[in-house]
């Protein structure tokens, strides 16, 4: 029974020891950062905040393939004093409550559609399937944001010159989904959403 005791005592006491000699065997962390002066803006389809309109689908469309509808965003970017090397805008929806289970973002209209809307980071319609952005994983702008591909954000190239510099070419888009979580055909209706967008520099 001593003997339990003691070997208890001793590994307490060797614990110890080895704090000790962890404490002073430490090092610096170092912090670096930088506050800019250039301001960058997002503007889509040459509005800050813009309404998309989508066109008018069928039903039947949507629920026969699933999606419908596309629609390109055209992104242009402005700097001001001068271009950022790294700019990157990354889409939240606004809450998880506005994501099915498909991670498509659920129609906010009353009494409209039980279709939904996905969210592209590629304007290109073959590559819907990849640059989908799945909102189940990014409802809150606190949030970190992951670049294209699997992610929700995008990184604008660096361009232009002079006091104001603009880099277009992105697009984006979205389309009417069929949301799977009611299990029954698309309902005809008015579809509404949105999301947010963020800006990150570097």
């Amino acid at each position: 029974m001593k003997k339990g005791i003691f070997a208890l005592i001793l590994a307490t006491l060797t614990t110890g020891i080895g704090a000790a000699n962890a404490a002073t065997n430490g090092g610096t962390i170092n912090f670096q950062g930088q506050v800019m002066n250039a301001t960058c803006e997002a503007s889509f389809n040459d509005s800050k905040n813009p309404t998309i309109t989508l066109p008018t689908v069928s039903a039947k469309a949507v629920n026969n393939s699933g999606t419908a509808g596309w629609t390109r965003i055209s992104i242009k970017l402005m700097c001001n004093p001068t271009p950022i090397a790294k700019v990157s805008t990354f889409f939240y929806a606004p809450n998880p409550g506005r994501v099915d289970s498909n991670g498509n973002l659920i129609n906010q209209s009353d009494d409209g559609s039980n279709a939904g809307l996905s969210f592209y980071l590629n304007g290109n319609e073959a590559d819907a399937s990849i640059s989908r952005i799945n909102f189940s994983s990014f409802y809150d702008p606190s949030l970190p944001g992951v670049l294209w591909n699997g992610g929700n954000g995008l990184e604008f190239p660096p361009g232009g010159s002079g006091p104001s510099s603009g880099v277009d070419g992105l697009v984006v888009a979205v389309s009417y989904a069929k949301n799977v979580s009611y299990g029954v055909e698309t309902t005809p209706g008015p579809v509404t959403g949105e999301v947010i967008y963020t800006m990150a520099y570097q």
